[in-house]
């Protein structure tokens, strides 16, 4: 299991649009005003808060569309001027696919939820950062009392995200990738803003020449550079780690890897 060393430093909130308003009397061992703190946060046996009015679906789940607090949703811009329609200044009657949400809705959905860790991967590419996002999601009711683990991928390139990948391609990356982790697990459609393109810059000749960043075998030589010096070596290394014990021997260059040996491959160099 990958271990729990990366967790939200998103502070804690009040979930006030969201709850119920029933005044929780606090015990006598604490201050009064815990009833504005601790006792907003707990949970019942279903794995919800108790101090917080959900909305659920007819299948039982919890409805955690209807969840988002709407002050994060504003119109997808995007799609109206691709449509050729006007774009609204409400909310008001738009369909999912219509709206995008904010990070802080994601932020504040994920608290709500309850998760215990948040892990990300990097991987580095030529025009741009791949990140993993992994989030352990508390056990509730909907998944029979079972802690759940969810990943989800994202990358934040030249091509989707203008000039200022440069400067936060890291950060715009995990955002991402956390966004949609997210919104997966918990089955929601709205796209958050920190997915969409922020603008496509005019590749530069570099770019324009360089190898397909998503290719595995483009991505297995990039990770077996890195601890062997030219092909001769990596051949020896597979060879010697008996690798498919023979077909390694007809392998004459990364291109004559096939694709599932390529991701095997780069599990074994990045381990």
């Amino acid at each position: 299991m990958i271990p729990m060393d990366t967790t939200m430093e998103t502070p804690i909130t009040a979930l006030t649009n969201m709850t119920n308003d029933t005044p929780i009397i606090p015990s006598p061992n604490y201050p009064e005003n815990y009833q504005n703190g601790p006792f907003k946060l707990k949970r019942n046996e279903f794995g919800l808060l108790e101090n917080v009015d959900y909305k659920f679906t007819p299948d039982g789940f919890v409805d955690w569309r209807a969840m988002i607090n709407p002050k994060f949703l504003y119109p997808n811009k995007g799609w109206f001027e691709r449509a050729g329609k006007e774009v609204p200044t409400s909310i008001e009657g738009l369909e999912d696919h219509q709206l995008l949400c904010k990070l802080g809705g994601y932020k504040e959905l994920a608290r709500l939820r309850g998760y215990t860790g948040v892990n990300y991967k990097l991987e580095y590419l030529p025009n741009g950062v791949s990140a993993i996002c992994n989030i352990y999601w508390e056990s509730n009711y909907e998944t029979n009392g079972r802690t759940v683990l969810f990943e989800s991928i994202a990358n934040s390139t030249s091509e989707n995200c203008g000039p200022m990948c440069d400067l936060f391609k890291e950060t715009q990356a995990e955002n991402r990738a956390f966004v949609r982790c997210v919104r997966n697990f918990l089955n929601i459609n709205i796209v958050g803003d920190d997915e969409t393109s922020k603008g496509k810059i005019v590749p530069t000749e570099e770019q324009d020449n360089a190898p397909n960043a998503y290719d595995p075998n483009y991505t297995l030589e990039q990770h077996a550079k890195k601890k062997y010096k030219n092909w001769a070596e990596f051949r020896n290394f597979l060879i010697q780690s008996k690798y498919k014990k023979s077909e390694e021997k007809v392998w004459n260059g990364y291109a004559d890897i096939p694709v599932t040996d390529c991701r095997k491959l780069i599990e074994i160099l990045t381990a």
